[in-house]
């Protein structure tokens, strides 16, 4: 029997390139919306999948988008691009416990909406390769791990208020952060900052 994530492989397979092999060599990197694939392979999703890319409300002011909604399956899926280097480490490394709680949430302000969830999928697209060199992973929608970033969320916002990082900005130490590459996307992120009042120096702090 067919497995669910390959089954879901077939799926995105064929909806957007049936038997052509379409070629993503550095199309812009690789596509970045569900709306921009449908552009580039020339394809249309099938309506009956009323799959499309939109907008939801987690909680308060927190949102996200997700690019594709499966409502037959219920699967809520995210494109993640990467280079086919960074594919085979991630094939091997397995699950990234960051990307998970990013799409449980997804899941979970989807589900808010009364729409029905039962999976959720990040699909890797290698910037440069075929679409059939895709890496998904499949998992089913687990509202707790939404709920635990959500909880670990108002933490810190409880432990800001709590030490008043405002006016103590030696306190900033205190904030948990682990430092990786997603820092360069951060608006906080200042490169070799002494002064985390004012910025934080992510990774550089261990470059010379």
């Amino acid at each position: 029997m067919k497995s669910a994530t390959n089954a879901l492989g077939d799926l995105l397979t064929s909806s957007w390139i049936g038997k052509r092999q379409t070629r993503l060599v550095h199309l812009i990197g690789a596509p970045k919306s569900a709306a921009q694939f449908i552009n580039i392979s020339q394809m249309s999703l099938p309506k009956s999948k009323a799959m499309r890319l939109n907008k939801v409300n987690i909680r308060g002011n927190l949102t996200g988008t997700i690019d594709l909604y499966d409502s037959v399956r219920g699967i809520v899926i995210d494109w993640k691009t990467t280079s086919p280097a960074a594919m085979e480490r991630k094939r091997r490394e397995g699950k990234n416990e960051q990307y998970h709680t990013q799409i449980q949430l997804y899941g979970y302000g989807k589900a808010q909406t009364g729409a029905i969830v039962n999976q959720v999928a990040l699909v890797y697209l290698p910037t440069s390769g075929g679409i059939d060199e895709m890496h998904i992973e499949l998992y089913d929608y687990d509202e707790s791990v939404a709920l635990k970033g959500l909880e670990r969320m108002d933490n810190i916002y409880a432990l800001l208020s709590q030490i008043d990082v405002e006016n103590n900005p030696q306190m900033w130490e205190k904030i948990p952060a682990k430092a990786n590459r997603l820092c360069n996307y951060c608006p906080y992120f200042l490169p070799y900052s002494k002064d985390l009042s004012k910025g934080c120096f992510g990774e550089t702090a261990t470059r010379n």
